[in-house]
């Protein structure tokens, strides 16, 4: 069975930016194991949470705990890729990985004339300011990364990574199922 996505999501590092709705990461955690709670009731034996935000990772994690504590089989996928095909770095936020799957998903929804390279430094040299302050210090625009070079082309890749990736976990987490 799929679920519907979930689009509210631990945001509070981008709050200062108008329009960003947020929810605790608490919030998350108690849905995600009442959702889990539920499918095992009616029978489910193993969960998959495909997460596609990295704020979220913290709240996933807790919540994947407290369900296979109670001896439940929960499974996570975060979406993420270290670098793209043609070799250069992941970036984290509207920079040229996520604006090239936006224009192989939604061409229309992307304003390349508008695009703008915000921070470039890699993430892990952003996450302790980005963590104890939010985006917008480290980032005026918002953006981490560089959106120059974007492709419809290169989305396509990154998406056939990602769905290659998430293959992959859905195959191995099939192994058994069908001898039960």
């Amino acid at each position: 069975m799929l679920l519907p996505s979930v689009y509210y999501s631990f945001n509070e590092h981008h709050i200062d930016f108008p329009g960003t709705i947020a929810v605790e990461g608490e919030t998350i955690v108690r849905y995600v194991t009442d959702i889990g709670k539920s499918l095992a009731h009616h029978g489910f034996r193993k969960i998959l949470l495909v997460n596609g935000h990295g704020g979220n990772i913290p709240a996933i994690k807790d919540a994947v705990a407290q369900l296979r504590a109670e001896g439940r089989q929960c499974h996570v996928w975060h979406a993420g890729l270290p670098a793209s095909p043609t070799g250069l770095p992941a970036d984290a936020h509207a920079g040229r990985f996520e604006t090239s799957v936006m224009l192989a998903l939604a061409p229309d929804d992307v304003r390349l004339g508008a695009a703008a390279p915000g921070d470039t430094r890699p993430l892990a040299q952003l996450m302790p300011d980005l963590a104890a302050r939010g985006v917008r210090a480290v980032s005026a625009n918002g953006i981490l990364g560089d959106p120059a070079g974007a492709s419809a082309d290169e989305g396509e890749q990154l998406l056939d990574l990602l769905v290659h990736g998430l293959s992959e976990t859905i195959g191995r987490l099939l192994v058994g199922l069908e001898a039960n």
